[in-house]
């Protein structure tokens, strides 16, 4: 597994928004984690394409039979895991149990699994030419 830093998961470029994930997440599994300062609201996964998935949140959304959790694009941090399917289904459900995030009450409710430890092997920054934020999130 690799774990990024948190970023903000859009960017000004002149008048338009830009997202600061790169493209090469669309075929990833991995989970991702949504922040508003320092509390955890969100916690999700994909097993396919994590930018779509993870994007989703930061868009419009008019389709009542989904529930969906929007959320500004300037108001929120964001962390990616990224790793097999399988490992984000767990690591996904461990983190909702431990951070109990507001926006994921529903499934948090419901769980009550005994996961094995997760071991992230390394760091990485998933836009190397920007910057990103330096605070620690411990797991």
């Amino acid at each position: 597994m690799k774990l990024s830093k948190y970023f903000p998961p859009y960017f000004k470029k002149g008048a338009l928004d830009k997202c600061s994930l790169n493209t090469s997440f669309m075929n990833s599994a991995g989970v991702y984690i949504i922040r508003k300062g320092s509390e955890v609201v969100y916690v999700g996964f994909s097993g396919t394409n994590l930018y779509k998935t993870m994007y989703r949140h930061f868009q419009t959304h008019n389709d009542k039979r989904q529930e969906r959790f929007i959320y500004g694009k300037y108001e929120t941090t964001v962390r990616i895991i990224k790793c097999t399917a399988l490992q984000a289904e767990k690591l996904e459900k461990k983190l909702i149990l431990k951070y109990k995030p507001v926006d994921n009450k529903m499934k948090y409710e419901n769980l009550s699994l005994n996961l094995p430890p997760v071991n992230l092997t390394e760091d990485f920054n998933p836009f190397p030419d920007k910057q990103l934020l330096t605070e620690d999130f411990p797991f």
